[in-house]
C-alpha cells in the first residue's frame, strides 16, 4: 500500500481491530480512478504488467506527480484488492484462499468495495502475508474491478 500512496491521491480514514487503529486509503479524484481503471483495462487486453507501463508512457500517462509509471508501481495497483468490487466471485476467491472473511457472502453486493488488512508482513520489509492470513471487509468506496475480472 505505501507504494500506492506514493502514486495516487488517497484519502485516509481509520478503524479499529483487535482494539488496534489501523489507517487506510481510498482513492478520492476522479482522475486517479479513471487512470486505475485504464491500468486494470490494459492489463486484461495486454496481459503484462511491463506492457502496461510502456502503454501509459507511450501515452504520456503520468502519476500525480508528474512522473513516469514505474512497472513495480503498476503491479502494486493490479494487486491491491481495494480495487474489487465485493461480488460472489471475489468472495469465493478470498474464501478459496482461506482469508478471514468478516461477512458472509449474501453482504457481498455490487455497491461495496473490498478492503484488505494485514496484507504487509510487518517483519519484513515490501512482504506479504499469505492471502489466508488476511483480513477482508467491506468498505463503501469506488470500485474499479469486478471479482471475476
Amino acid at each position: 500500500m505505501v507504494l500506492v500512496l506514493l502514486v495516487l491521491r488517497l484519502k485516509k480514514s481509520e478503524v479499529i481491530i483487535d482494539g488496534k487503529i489501523k489507517q487506510y486509503s481510498y482513492l478520492k479524484e476522479n482522475k486517479d480512478i479513471k487512470t486505475v481503471r485504464l491500468i486494470f483495462n490494459n492489463f486484461i487486453q495486454l496481459g503484462s504488467s511491463r506492457y502496461v507501463t510502456q502503454y501509459l508512457a507511450n501515452n504520456g500517462i503520468k502519476t500525480v506527480n508528474n512522473k513516469f509509471f514505474y512497472d513495480k508501481s503498476v503491479k502494486a495497483i493490479l494487486r491491491n484488492p481495494v480495487y474489487c468490487t465485493a461480488d460472489k466471485d471475489s468472495f469465493d476467491y478470498f474464501k478459496q484462499k482461506n482469508s478471514d472473511i468478516c461477512f458472509n457472502k449474501t453482504d457481498f453486493h455490487k455497491n461495496l468495495g473490498i478492503m484488505a488488512f494485514n496484507r504487509h508482513n510487518l517483519q519484513y520489509e515490501n512482504k506479504f502475508n499469505q492471502k489466508s492470513k488476511w483480513v477482508i471487509a467491506l468498505e463503501k468506496h469506488e470500485r474499479i474491478i469486478s471479482g471475476k475480472d
